[in-house]
């Protein structure tokens, strides 16, 4: 399963947001998770945080920065293994932004999405 997450102004100068679905049916309810970026071999200690909604805390600021980020632009998480996610970033001017945009309507900002083969996906859920 793959977990794309539209970056929003709130995102760059606060935490990342996520939502109750997401919480519980990609990062299965855990509070504490290990991510990696593509293409490096750094781990980074994530945890979700509750003020008043669920937030991705711990390193995941540091990743997204390491990234570059900027509003509009995609991140990209896929499950690897039990509590092991990977992220990447899909800029707004990369060709394969469009690919994961058209998950987007309006001020969406949530997508799930199940490989079905190799570049291809369905949507399970988009928010």
């Amino acid at each position: 399963m793959i977990y794309v997450r539209k970056i929003f102004e709130h995102d760059v100068t606060h935490q990342v947001s996520i939502d109750q679905y997401v919480y519980e049916h990609f990062f299965h309810g855990r509070e504490t998770f290990s991510f990696t970026v593509q293409g490096e071999t750094s781990r980074y200690e994530v945890n979700v945080r509750y003020p008043t909604d669920k937030r991705l805390g711990g390193q995941f600021k540091e990743m997204c920065r390491r990234l570059h980020y900027q509003v509009d632009d995609l991140l990209v998480i896929k499950s690897l293994d039990d509590g092991l996610y990977q992220m990447s970033l899909i800029k707004l001017n990369s060709q394969r932004y469009a690919q994961y945009a058209a998950c987007f309507h309006g001020m969406e900002r949530h997508a799930l999405l199940c490989e079905i083969a190799e570049g291809h996906y369905n949507l399970i859920y988009h928010h």
